[in-house]
């Protein structure tokens, strides 16, 4: 397999969300910081949000489970730190499909899950100590 990755970095200011207001993205590209990877089977996962300056990866490089690719960050349109992860069937964030994905090796805290639901805080014990 062979990845490959597109790689955006912003520098522009977050966008802020204020009460009884509806979200408004005022820059150029809302996923902020962002690393595309290409995988097998024409899929590709985008991973938005990072921190700046911590991409750790380059273009054309081959990663695998457990690299360290970024920081999460804050960048783009968002209220504060977190990860966008998606998986869709084309390199274009904003017209390919999403594919629906499973995870492995998934804990909440010390307790193995059997099924992530949206918007669940878990870790993977993927290469890392916890």
């Amino acid at each position: 397999m062979t990845d490959s990755l597109s790689i955006c970095k912003l520098n522009t200011p977050n966008t802020l969300i204020y009460k009884d207001r509806p979200a408004r993205c005022d820059i150029e590209d809302p996923r902020g910081n962002y690393i595309t990877i290409k995988h097998e089977h024409g899929e590709y996962s985008t991973i938005c949000h990072l921190e700046q300056d911590t991409i750790n990866v380059k273009i054309g490089q081959i990663v695998k489970a457990g690299d360290l690719l970024a920081k999460v960050g804050n960048s783009g349109n968002t209220e504060g730190p977190h990860l966008h992860f998606q998986v869709q069937n084309g390199p274009d964030f904003n017209r390919s499909n999403g594919v629906k994905i499973t995870f492995t090796n998934t804990y909440q805290g010390k307790k193995k899950l059997k099924k992530v639901s949206q918007g669940m805080y878990v870790h993977s014990k993927i290469n890392q100590k916890i």
